[in-house]
């Protein structure tokens, strides 16, 4: 077996992921603990579904988002 170092941008890291997985790789995440405690973070929200709390009430802030907006073939 053969081992290898790679730099993967954080953008890029979970289509490396999905990638290793499908060639049954193995991979040995190191990061600062900083970082480590955001992936973390982020990781564990993805894996509850995520969290948009911080949205409100999905519906209220949606008609703000369309609100005024310039649709085409409208007027």
């Amino acid at each position: 077996m053969k081992t290898a170092t790679f730099q993967i941008p954080d953008r890029e890291y979970g289509l490396f992921l999905l990638l290793a997985e499908k060639f049954g790789a193995k991979i040995e995440h190191t990061s600062n603990t900083d970082n480590n405690a955001e992936y973390n973070r982020i990781t564990e929200n993805i894996k509850k579904g995520g969290d948009f709390s911080y949205l409100g009430d999905i519906l209220e802030w949606q008609k703000e988002q369309r609100k005024d907006r310039k649709l085409p073939f409208r007027d």
